[in-house]
């Protein structure tokens, strides 16, 4: 435990030094050397002023009322003088009868200058000195804080940058590899091209590979340089305990340090590390529904592990990820964080319909990001922060993203099919069909004919995937 967590006494030392005479120090801190004895010291010690504001020379002081504090440059004070030099009234509560400190003030309330020597201005060397430890501590925090949040902002904003170009990167590979599929659907594609298009999916599961790495790396950079902080805020605040009989206060509230600038640039790289998954995740999730709409006969290995277990994953990440956020209390990334869950919960909605996956796990996750959006609304509400009024229009479109009715492509082979197979009677030239389930099922013109699945109702599916004709196997023939 730091030295930094017991109260500094203000009375002599009894310990002999080693010329037999009483240690002239003050009581819990390091004796000084024999050669600070008042009896045995050099006249140049004796005459020394050590007295800072009253130029008393050390001769004349008396030790059993003022004993004194020597420090790593040499030069030496009594403790009373040097006490106010360092701002102890600041750090600690002081008994204005007795001038004992009897407890700790807020680190806030104090200076982050670092104490140094009132002579030669040389910095108060750590331990060597424990009885200016908490200012010294608090010192080095405030320094490191202010390095750690400026490098680490300038991190993020790198991050933020390159998860940028990333995206712009992946969405013009997308429609590259689009647009040289289109005039292949329901075909086979040759050699070349079919190695041109795995070649760029390639790429682009390496670029990003590389962004996460490296945002990893800086993450877990940030989590090192932050320790320092972690122990001496554990070490304050868990040293309610007994020390040479002086209870401590139980009641530390006050004294504990605010994490709130190392969260936001922690919880900063966490949020980055989210975004870039919701960006790469999102991505292979359009090219796996691009490429099922393109229905090429010839298979293109896509990298990566099954989306599937991939969604699931960054779900899971997203609720401890929100929940730690919220326990910060920073809303802003919060609630970026909740509007990424959505959008990906309905893209695995989409992708579970048109990969023939069970909808109960997509339902539940809709269910819950419904509920993420509703908190974000009221973060947005409730708790002011920078461009709030941006992310409210953002939750709001997304809240109607994920009510909107699924639909997937029909191909013109497959409307051609229906028109051929369908029955020439009205009960088909409104292009509504009841469901199983009882529903209603529409089939209808919008950019292109799509299927139209209401999956608010029930988690039924009509398979897209099939040939309309067979689609008619699972609808009545009465009209809705």
């Amino acid at each position: 435990m730091l030295q930094c967590s017991r109260l500094p006494y203000n009375e002599r030392c009894h310990k002999l030094l080693k010329c037999k005479h009483r240690c002239p120090g003050v009581c819990g801190d390091v004796c000084p050397p024999k050669e600070y004895c008042q009896v045995c010291c050099e006249e140049a010690k004796k005459n020394a002023e050590i007295e800072v504001f009253e130029l008393k020379k050390y001769r004349n002081l008396d030790l059993n009322k003022f004993p004194i504090v020597v420090l790593g440059c040499g030069h030496f004070f009594s403790a009373k003088n040097l006490d106010k030099h360092m701002g102890m009234s600041d750090a600690y509560l002081i008994n204005n009868e007795t001038g004992e400190y009897v407890g700790f003030k807020s680190f806030r309330q104090f200076a982050s200058t670092y104490p140094s020597c009132p002579l030669c201005n040389e910095p108060v060397r750590q331990h060597l000195i424990n009885r200016y430890n908490r200012i010294i501590n608090w010192a080095r925090h405030e320094q490191g804080s202010r390095q750690f949040l400026s490098k680490g902002l300038s991190a993020l904003q790198d991050a933020d940058s390159k998860i940028s170009v990333l995206e712009q990167n992946l969405n013009r590979s997308r429609e590259v590899v689009f647009s040289r599929l289109a005039a292949y659907q329901n075909q086979d594609l040759s050699v070349p091209l079919k190695n041109e298009v795995e070649k760029l999916l390639k790429m682009c599961s390496k670029s990003s590979d590389r962004l996460v790495a490296t945002i990893t790396k800086s993450s877990n950079d940030v989590s090192k340089s932050s320790q320092f902080s972690m122990i001496m805020n554990d070490a304050i605040t868990a040293c309610g305990r007994t020390f040479h009989g002086r209870k401590l206060p139980t009641d530390r509230e006050e004294y504990v340090i605010s994490a709130v600038t190392n969260a936001r640039v922690t919880l900063g790289f966490r949020a980055a590390g989210f975004k870039v998954e919701y960006v790469i995740l999102a991505h292979a999730l359009n090219v796996s529904r691009g490429l099922g709409a393109i229905g090429s006969l010839t298979p293109i290995q896509v990298p990566g592990s099954s989306l599937d277990g991939r969604c699931v994953s960054f779900f899971e990440v997203g609720r401890n990820f929100i929940n730690d956020c919220e326990a910060a209390k920073l809303p802003k990334i919060a609630v970026e964080a909740q509007i990424y869950f959505a959008k990906i919960a309905r893209a695995f909605e989409v992708y579970c319909y048109a990969s023939d996956i069970d909808l109960t796990v997509a339902s539940n996750i809709l269910v819950e990001a419904e509920e993420f959006l509703n908190m974000a609304s009221f973060l947005i509400t409730n708790v002011p922060f920078k461009n709030a009024n941006l992310f409210a229009v953002i939750v709001e479109q997304t809240q109607k993203l994920l009510k909107q009715p699924w639909f997937e492509e029909v191909t013109a082979e497959e409307v051609a099919s229906i028109q051929q197979s369908g029955p020439s009677t009205d009960a088909y030239s409104g292009n509504w069909f009841m469901c199983k389930m009882g529903h209603p099922v529409s089939l209808f013109p919008f950019s292109g004919l799509y299927l139209r699945t209401d999956s608010s109702s029930h988690s039924q599916r009509l398979d897209p995937t099939t040939s309309l004709p067979n689609v008619l196997n699972v609808v009545s023939n009465s009209r809705a």
